[in-house]
């Protein structure tokens, strides 16, 4: 049986609630935002790959990433060419 990952709004409003909380300890809400961090960058594997098969260049995703071409390239390139 499969399970159905949850949808990245899910994600992020469940995430912020835990942030938002006072009632959690910093530390717990420390680690809400890092889960949350990951989650992102896990939703953002399929736009990127997306992104590159419909032509858009390295130094494009990384601007909109707000890193480098080298960084955006290093994080998602794993195989993928360098062109374009």
């Amino acid at each position: 049986m499969t399970t159905t990952p949850p949808q990245l709004p899910d994600l992020v409003d469940l995430h912020y609630r835990v942030l938002q909380d006072t009632t959690k300890t910093p530390l717990d809400r420390l680690s809400a935002l890092t889960s949350l961090k990951v989650n992102l960058d896990v939703a953002a594997v399929p736009l990127v790959l997306h992104a590159r098969n419909a032509g858009a260049s390295w130094q494009e995703i990384g601007l909109r990433l707000g890193v480098s071409k080298q960084a955006a390239h290093k994080r998602f390139g794993f195989g993928l060419s360098d062109d374009a």
